[in-house]
């Protein structure tokens, strides 16, 4: 039990030094829920061995590896992300975005309904790193 713990903790802490010192933007957004994924496989592996004798990482594994490949999970990554994205815009000056996604979770075009504030436009342009050319203001 006591390997169990000191396991968790030092993933849990691992995963917390990493969420630190990685630089903001796509990177952090992205790596986020790998490290939770980790977090969580410290967790429930073994967890899951005291129910069942057979199950260890070797088998859970290619399991693991196909939710991380598999085309739900990268949708669903990229719906939470551009859900942030857009709440953390109306947030920021109560207007209404519409983000779009390309490759690698870049932004390729911002769709805005409302005043665009100064605010709104700083962080799109500053903190998300997207041209001014790819902001459509309606």
């Amino acid at each position: 039990m006591r390997a169990y713990i000191l396991r968790v903790l030092g993933i849990s802490l691992f995963t917390a030094l990493c969420h630190f010192f990685l630089p903001d933007g796509r990177v952090r957004r992205f790596a986020a829920p790998v490290m939770g994924l980790a977090v969580t496989a410290a967790i429930l592996v073994p967890a899951a061995a005291l129910f069942q004798k057979d199950i260890g990482a070797d088998s859970l594994l290619p399991a693991v590896e196909s939710v991380l490949e598999s085309d739900t999970y990268v949708r669903s990554v990229e719906a939470e992300y551009k859900k942030r994205i857009e709440a953390e815009i109306m947030a920021r000056g109560d207007v209404q975005a519409t983000v779009v996604l390309g490759d690698g979770f870049s932004v390729e075009r911002i769709l805005l309904e409302g005043n665009v504030s100064g605010a709104v436009m700083h962080y799109i342009t500053a903190e998300l790193e997207v041209g001014r050319s790819r902001v459509e203001i309606r």
